[in-house]
């Protein structure tokens, strides 16, 4: 045989074998593993995302109590008639304050970044196509 006759033999025999069934297998384990990825993928997102919703409701919930216990504090603080106490009542009210804030972004950076932390284990465990795919990280959420 001439070389070209044995590579264009190789090429028939291979797609004899591909359109008599024998390679179905493959293709079919190959489209049902891309489907196993997706799903795996949306799950983690889901996950991530719903994780991120919930610790954002709270953060602002925490806030807007913060807000409130400004008001009433400050409020009461000017209804003090010694300016020695109304003062330190006005600085322990802002304060106060400024701590439940404090308090309120770092238990959300916390809970965000281990959701994004636990999204790249999850991720990973989807398999290095959807790694490959979407490379975003955490840093896109720090203006939430």
């Amino acid at each position: 045989m001439k070389p070209n006759t044995h590579k264009i033999a190789i090429s028939l025999f291979s797609l004899i074998i591909l359109f008599t069934g024998f390679g179905l297998p493959v293709f079919a384990f190959a489209k049902n593993n891309v489907v196993q990825e997706k799903q795996c993928i949306q799950n983690a997102i889901g996950k991530r995302d719903d994780s991120l919703l919930t610790v954002i409701d709270q953060r602002y919930e925490d806030q807007k109590t913060a807000l409130k216990n400004r008001k009433t504090n400050l409020s009461a603080a000017w209804n003090i008639g010694n300016q020695k106490n109304r003062r330190t009542a006005i600085k322990n009210a802002w304060q106060n304050y400024t701590n439940a804030l404090q308090k309120s972004r770092k238990a959300y950076d916390a809970t965000r970044l281990n959701a994004w932390k636990q999204f790249y284990a999850n991720r990973k465990a989807c398999g290095k196509n959807v790694i490959s795919d979407d490379r975003t990280t955490e840093g896109v959420d720090n203006n939430l």
